[in-house]
């Protein structure tokens, strides 16, 4: 995020929002009650978003910058993350 710069406020203050969006997010769903087939629209366009940006912008520029066997192992790993969290979901 800095690009090897000290971290200034302004970062750190994204970083703690960035982290903290997840969680509430998450609250925000649990306690508004969607039926499951709207959570599953809301999943699915939410994930196509994270692909699209990650498949144009992040992981390109993440292979540029360390072209090793490191980041193709972390987006493999991350797919298979989410397809053991999807069948847990789906028990």
């Amino acid at each position: 995020m800095t690009r090897g710069d000290s971290a200034s406020k302004k970062d750190l203050a994204f970083l703690v929002a960035d982290a903290a969006a997840p969680v509430l997010g998450g609250t925000v769903v649990v306690l508004a009650g969607l039926p499951p087939h709207q959570l599953a629209l809301i999943l699915g366009v939410t994930s196509g978003f994270f692909l699209f940006t990650a498949t144009g912008d992040l992981l390109p520029d993440a292979h540029r910058r360390s072209p090793g066997f490191g980041v193709s192992a972390a987006t493999l790993g991350g797919i298979l993350l989410i397809g053991i969290a999807v069948r847990l979901a789906s028990i």
